[in-house]
């Protein structure tokens, strides 16, 4: 069963909103067996909504479009999916009280354009909205699903998991088995090498690889009706992919590279800290984001000036003098400071150039060292990022925590 997704909304197409909704909805009529083959934009214009739907609805049995459903003139997805149907917008008494409900209980009064979201597509069913005034649309014709759902990430995502995915799922009889291997240490092209034979000779699965940030994602998966054998194929291309790149493998379940590091140093009862430079807390952000991170991620310096590494760190003046901030000797003498500092486990400390100014001939932009600190030993590592100065940090950021994993 293929699916198609229509976002609706100039703010979408001007790029002032990231498209979010396509990558999730993707997944999650992915997970039931949807495969999606078209993601498209369109402008806030009953023209561009009704010609999208005419070649959608020819193609694809699953149509979701979201956005365009709130209570101004230049929502008009409704409007749009209306006329394309030859139907009428019809008001449901239901959604008035719901409306009339949702303002009441935060002590609003609701303006005559609010009740436009009261109106339904003839011979529609409405989705119910928790988390919003706007109620979707589900309705079929021609054969196609159709499903309305609002822009709003906080309201789309529980109306997919709550009303479109019970829809759908019963409608599919195909399966679909996928499995992503996330990598670090390798390059996209060289994986791809290892594993050209497969990719070749894949009738029944598909292996496709994707460049990350500093890693490289491999998915694999497999369509049809029989889950037993779908599971024989993944787990054939499994053993094979550890086989070859076993080594470079941290995550086949999801995890991102920072939830692996702290379930490692959580299991063996080890501790962090980080001493950030041109990163700017990047690293130490990276474990906060992580509910438990408590357990393991004790504290962070940032330590951005000279001054600061000397006071906070007790990074020696002379060494700065001698070598720069942005050296081996440096980056060592950080991790050291925080390690004694600390009484941590692990050390993590970043010095470098992000540019777009402070480089040199024999210090050019981008050139960045990554200390790592243990009680009996103390890792420098140096890098030559490309890119802007966001770009250089990322990187940085990412390397630090690859290093550490290769330690743990």
């Amino acid at each position: 069963m293929y699916g198609e997704i229509i976002a609706v909304g100039e703010e979408v197409l001007a790029g002032d909103v990231i498209n979010s909704n396509a990558a999730t909805i993707s997944r999650m009529l992915s997970e039931i067996g949807v495969s999606c083959r078209f993601h498209s934009v369109v402008g806030d214009s009953i023209e561009d909504i009704t010609n999208q739907l005419k070649s959608a609805v020819k193609r694809s049995k699953v149509v979701v479009l979201c956005g365009g459903l709130g209570p101004t003139k230049d929502d008009l997805t409704k409007d749009a999916v209306a006329k394309f149907l030859n139907k009428e917008l019809v008001e449901d008494s239901k959604l008035i009280e719901e409306i009339n409900k949702w303002y009441n209980h935060r002590g609003l009064t609701p303006t005559p354009n609010n009740y436009r979201q009261g109106m339904m597509i003839e011979g529609g069913i409405s989705l119910v909205n928790d988390n919003g005034t706007a109620p979707g649309v589900y309705i079929v014709a021609e054969g196609c699903h159709l499903f309305l759902l609002p822009g709003p990430p906080n309201e789309l995502n529980p109306m997919m998991v709550d009303s479109v995915i019970p829809i759908i799922k019963p409608l599919v009889s195909s399966i679909i088995r996928s499995k992503t291997y996330k990598l670090v240490n390798i390059g996209e092209s060289s994986a791809v090498t290892v594993l050209d034979d497969i990719m070749e000779a894949c009738e029944d699965f598909i292996v496709a690889p994707y460049a990350k940030l500093r890693e490289v994602h491999i998915k694999v998966t497999a369509i049809g009706e029989d889950a037993n054998f779908l599971s024989q194929r993944i787990a054939k291309v499994d053993s094979i992919i550890y086989e070859r790149l076993g080594e470079y493998v941290y995550s086949d379940n999801g995890d991102e590279l920072i939830d692996v590091i702290i379930s490692k140093l959580a299991a063996d009862k080890m501790t962090v800290c980080t001493a950030e430079s041109c990163t700017g807390g990047l690293i130490a952000s990276s474990f906060v984001e992580k509910s438990g991170a408590s357990s393991v991620y004790n504290e962070g310096f940032i330590t951005y000036s000279n001054e600061s590494k000397v006071r906070n760190l007790h990074v020696d003046k002379d060494l700065l003098d001698n070598y720069g901030a942005v050296s081996a000797e440096v980056a060592k003498a950080m991790a050291k400071g925080a390690l004694e500092l600390t009484g941590v486990d692990y050390s993590i400390s970043v010095t470098g150039i992000a540019g777009p100014t402070g480089g040199s001939d024999e210090k050019p932009v981008g050139l960045v060292y990554i200390g790592i600190g243990t009680p009996s030993n103390m890792y420098v590592y140096e890098h030559r990022f490309l890119g802007n100065r966001d770009k250089v940090r990322d990187q940085a950021a990412k390397h630090a925590l690859i290093h550490l994993w290769d330690l743990l």
